[in-house]
């Protein structure tokens, strides 16, 4: 695993979802990969997007959000230094380097 460093050389980036379903965030350290999750951008990627996640299952179980958008979610992985955010939404993200 590669360890992510702030400093002044870094790039930034904006990343803006217009709508969203859901979104959760927790403290890196407590994080679980699991195998029968799929995503683009590998395992320890900062930014990936999920085609089958246990979140995801989790939103369509407890939400009527499918029924909205059938077929359409999509779970949104974002890794950080310190926390791992999860988006799920209908839309893709729009993302600016800054």
């Amino acid at each position: 695993m590669r360890r992510v460093s702030i400093n002044q050389n870094g790039v930034h980036f904006k990343i803006h979802f217009k709508s969203y379903v859901a979104y959760h965030v927790m403290n890196e350290s407590f994080i679980n990969f699991n195998d029968d999750e799929e995503y683009e951008g590998g395992k320890f990627s900062k930014f990936c997007k999920f085609s089958k996640s246990n979140y995801l299952d989790f939103i369509f179980k407890e939400t009527y959000a499918n029924e909205m958008f059938p077929g359409e979610l999509k779970h949104f992985g974002l890794y950080c230094s310190n926390h791992v955010v999860h988006i799920v939404s209908a839309v893709e993200p729009e993302i600016e380097k800054r």
